[in-house]
């Protein structure tokens, strides 16, 4: 079939070319992953080379801390290195895959449609139960440098309420994406967020091992203290760094979804994509009630195999009950100049929901005609693509409610619209009303019901002819359309909705965030006085009806006219309706906080607990809510006509007796996974209650009128006892006493003190404080691993005169009969260069013990070392080792130079320490002891001296006298 539009316009050679804005935001997301992946790459290669570095020095210089280190690195390279490893697949479960062969026009359009815009055709198509169209892509760490194939969703609840150029409009917007180069750093991005996710959230074995080393002894315990730490602090900067990736990505998203609408609107014109746009938020909402209704009727016995009809029903009612003919459906254009018609209005956030990631729709169909291409619309249905559509409708519905039972009935179309048709014949959304009651409540505002009635007016029945004009209809858009506004300016500054694009535009002009508080207090304003004008006709809608209530009577028993009891009725209707939305609303608000509360306990960050006390004291609160609703059962009459609609014999019997008890902290484990019944139910009944009273009050204000009519129109002065109304049931009767919830106390809108809003749950304090310690955690961690394990020379200094030595580019001064210690790169061999005053002593390589060995240097031999073993307590002493007087040597000892302690701590009564000594600034004779039997170096060791210590020098004399009786007996 042929479904290309015909384009009335030429397009633009230049109008898929991507701009200035979306080039830079896509310079910005990619050096914003760059610099997340390069930190976290080196990161963990640093951590993995520091381990094979320690490990690989302890073996050649045995040492408890370069081990310790060293494994710790390893660990927690391993921690990192294994995000690495993950590929995500992303087709959800309960999608049908399509084959060329099976829907071969489907296909023949989609391939065109991608050859035409010359994206890459999608490697799978698969239908979803959902309304929506996307591209999807399993993805790996190889898809970081190989191209994943893309797969494209197509949603059969889209494709319900499109024609077919608003679903080629709709899948051109997506092969624009597959066309986009950008597509690549999204990719990019979406592979790093599953890694930071790995780290930041996925508990696994590593994470287990430390749990179960934290509970061992306290001698063990430590162990897994310090290393949770380091896991926590890792995964903090790890979650701060990658934000700022998202907020980046997030820009360019904005401008490839505008680039990918310019990609559709070339091959579709301006206003298809903008006609599907349109369509999707009633699409939702329809597709939603349409399932919710299809599972109530399964659930009752009553099936369908095909729940598109339904949505589509749906369509048709909400567009009757808005009393907006253009709900759900294609815009007529109002303007003879198609390119400056707008659909949308300009918003400050909330798109639908397929499209919640991005711009809002004003600003989609802003660029979609900047520059305006005309085209012709194929308004066929998107059905016609599709081969075998019944079956498919029925393959989907049966992935949305499941398996029938063989013996449940399956329900035409005619029956079940008969069915929904009853949930929209409420009588407060007839269409006589104008929509004033829907979507709001007339009782939550008052705290009194006296406060729900105004005088009487002088005829009421005059009055009740005109309580309902067609220009009430205009008040209650207006008013919905300030909640929306006021719900978009909140939720920008409380932070749960974005703004639209860098600029907020706010009825037409541009406005700053600064300004957000002003116009939402001016927003306010407005609303409140919508609210009085509806509050006020609500007032003399209920006075009225009352006062023609009034009027009716019946015959008492005595013969003569006697009050009917209408209008006690009525008040007793809506008594109860006032009571049951403030108990429902309480109930519905307590339950709220205390479930915001345990999901924020309980998903709290890596290494935080729950608090059970901030648990407790939440679970309270709709528990005693509920219990005082119990309580009052009671004192609730009921008349017969609310018992009849409950099918219920008392609204007690109704409640059920309460068997939940208060929590505690040893019932609360249990007691969260029954309370969530409990206060369901309750809700569920109360708002049964608010609803069926309001239902029958309005029900009852008719009847009155119809009373009054007819008695009038007949000029009847006699009771009324044989007409449409006879004597009333007795007035419901409520508590005397009972709670109000008014407008704006919600637990959820009280302010939060200022030591909550510095210290509280996601406040910028705590925050700042978190990644300040995780950053100082790490820091330390890096500074002490980078200076453990190197290779280390104590340089002793056996001459009488201060010595300059350099070793592999090393410098360091030791002083005369001096030693000092300095780290040196890890090199099997190094240069050493020593002198002493500008002349030079020695100048040598020499092959160090091995990497993250100590060694010592003797400065050309001049000194005489002796290893020896200090001994406590219990152990005997050990014999010293004499070193002579090595140049280079390894002697790995607790004490270098120094003496060791006089004292230490011991459980079995005693130990060693091993000592390095040497002999330099003694005499000759003590020096040159431990040399017996080695002439040579007793030779070098006094001609060193004789040369080279300074004349100042306590042994000068000496040593010069000996090198003159060794240069004569030689």
């Amino acid at each position: 079939m042929d479904v290309t539009p015909g384009i009335t316009a030429n397009i633009p050679s230049d109008f898929t070319k991507p701009s200035s804005r979306y080039k830079s935001r896509a310079w910005i997301a990619l050096l914003g992953l760059i610099g997340f992946i390069t930190i976290y790459l080196g990161l963990a290669i640093w951590l993995a080379w520091t381990c094979y570095r320690l490990i690989t020095a302890a073996l050649n210089n045995p040492d408890g801390g370069s081990w310790f280190i060293g494994l710790g690195a390893g660990f927690l390279s391993v921690f990192l290195f294994k995000a690495l490893v993950f590929i995500q697949r992303a087709k959800p479960s309960n999608d049908i895959e399509l084959k060329a062969s099976d829907q071969p026009a489907l296909f023949s359009f989609i391939y065109a449609l991608a050859d035409e815009i010359k994206a890459p055709r999608p490697y799978r198509v698969y239908l979803s139960p959902r309304v929506n169209a996307a591209v999807f892509y399993d993805l790996s760490l190889l898809n970081f440098i190989i191209p994943s194939r893309k797969n494209l969703e197509i949603g059969l609840g889209l494709v319900n309420i499109l024609n077919v150029g608003e679903l080629k409009a709709v899948l051109a917007h997506e092969f624009g994406h597959f066309a986009q180069r950008t597509m690549a750093v999204g990719r990019w991005v979406y592979i790093a967020q599953q890694i930071a996710a790995h780290i930041v959230a996925k508990r696994d074995a590593l994470d287990k091992l430390l749990h179960t080393i934290s509970r061992l002894d306290i001698r063990i315990a430590w162990v897994g203290w310090i290393f949770r730490l380091l896991v926590w602090s890792i995964r903090s900067l790890v979650e701060v760094l990658f934000m700022g990736v998202l907020l980046a990505e997030k820009a360019l998203s904005r401008e490839m979804e505008f680039q990918a609408d310019l990609v559709s609107v070339s091959v579709t014109g301006s206003d298809a994509l903008i006609h599907a746009l349109h369509k999707l938020s009633a699409a939702d909402d329809a597709w939603v009630r349409a399932i919710n209704f299809a599972t109530a009727e399964k659930a009752a016995g009553r099936c369908t195999n095909d729940i598109f009809p339904l949505q589509t029903r749906v369509l048709e009612r909400m567009r009757n009950l808005l009393s907006d003919p253009n709900y759900g459906i294609t815009p007529p254009c109002a303007m003879a100049d198609l390119a400056a018609f707008r659909v949308f209005k300009s918003s400050l956030a909330a798109p639908p929901q397929m499209w919640s990631t991005h711009p809002s729709n004003a600003d989609r169909e802003e660029n979609a005609k900047r520059r305006y291409i005309a085209a012709v619309i194929d308004q066929r249905s998107a059905w016609l693509l599709f081969k075998n559509a019944d079956l498919l409708k029925a393959s989907i519905s049966k992935l949305l409610l499941g398996e029938t039972a063989s013996s449940a009935p399956t329900l035409p179309p005619d029956q079940l619209f008969e069915r929904l048709d009853q949930q929209y014949r409420m009588s407060y959304l007839d269409p006589a009303y104008h929509g004033s009651y829907f979507n709001r409540s007339t009782v939550r505002h008052a705290k009194s019901i006296s406060e729900l009635y105004a005088s009487e007016p002088s005829n009421a029945l005059a009055a009740a002819r005109t309580l309902y004009p067609k220009t009430l209809s205009t008040d209650v858009e207006r008013r919905r359309a300030l909640q929306e506004e006021a719900a978009l300016l909140n939720g920008i500054i409380n932070g749960t909705l974005k703004k639209s694009g860098d600029a907020m535009r706010f009825r037409g002009r541009e406005v700053a965030h600064r300004q957000l508080p002003a116009l939402t207090a001016k927003v306010d304003t407005e609303l409140a006085i919508f609210d009085d004008l509806l509050r006020q006709h609500d007032r003399l809608c209920r006075t009225t009806h009352v006062a023609l209530a009034r009027t009716i009577n019946t015959v008492g028993d005595d013969g003569a006219p006697a009050s009917a009891g209408w209008h006690d009725y009525l008040r007793g209707l809506l008594v109860v309706h006032h009571y049951a939305t403030h108990a429902e609303a309480i109930l519905r608000d307590a339950n709220a906080h205390y479930q915001n509360t345990l999901r924020r306990q309980v998903t709290k960050r890596a290494g935080q607990k729950a608090n059970l006390d901030v648990i407790l004291a939440a679970a309270k609160v709709p528990y005693r809510a509920l219990a005082r609703i119990h309580a009052e059962a009671a004192s609730l009459k009921l008349d017969a006509t609310l018992l009849a609609r409950l099918s219920a014999a008392s609204w007690s019997a109704q409640l059920q007796e309460l068997k939940l008890s208060e929590p505690t902290k040893e019932s609360l484990p249990n007691w969260v996974k029954v309370a969530d019944g409990w206060f369901n139910s309750a809700i569920s009944n109360l708002g049964s209650l608010r609803f069926i009273a309001f239902e029958q009050l309005l029900d009852t204000e008719r009847l009155v009128v119809a009373t009054v009519q007819s008695r009038d129109s007949v000029g009847a002065a006699a009771p009324v006892s044989n007409g449409s109304l006879g004597l009333a049931p007795a007035a419901s009767v409520v508590p005397p006493e009972y709670p109000r919830l008014m407008p704006g106390a919600e637990i959820s809108n009280v302010k939060p003190d200022g030591k909550t809003r510095l210290f509280g749950d996601g406040a910028p304090l705590p925050l700042l404080m978190r990644i300040g310690v995780a950053a100082a955690i790490i820091g330390f961690a890096i500074y002490s691993a980078g200076g453990a394990g190197h290779t280390s020379v104590t340089v002793y200094n056996g001459l009488g005169l201060p010595v300059q030595v350099t070793i592999a580019n090393v410098t360091t001064t030791v002083n005369a009969f001096g030693h000092q210690r300095i780290n040196i790169p890890d090199d099997p061999t190094v240069h050493v260069h020593t002198a002493a005053g500008g002349r030079l002593i020695e100048d040598f390589d020499v092959k160090v013990t091995g990497r993250g060995a100590h060694d010592v240097y003797n400065i050309a031999g001049a000194g005489v070392l002796v290893a020896w073993t200090a001994n406590y307590g219990n152990v005997g002493k050990i014999p010293p080792q004499l070193l002579g007087a090595p140049r280079w040597t390894h002697s790995p000892v607790d004490h270098e130079f120094e003496r060791p302690p006089a004292s230490i701590s011991s459980k079995t009564g005693g130990g060693t320490r091993t000592v390095l000594s040497g002999l330099s600034a003694e005499s000759p004779e003590q020096v040159l002891g431990p040399l017996s039997g080695k002439r040579d170096e007793m030779i070098r060791v006094i001609r060193l001296h004789a040369n080279w210590d300074l004349p100042s020098a306590r042994y000068k004399q000496q040593w010069s006298d000996l090198a003159q009786k060794v240069s004569t007996a030689t």
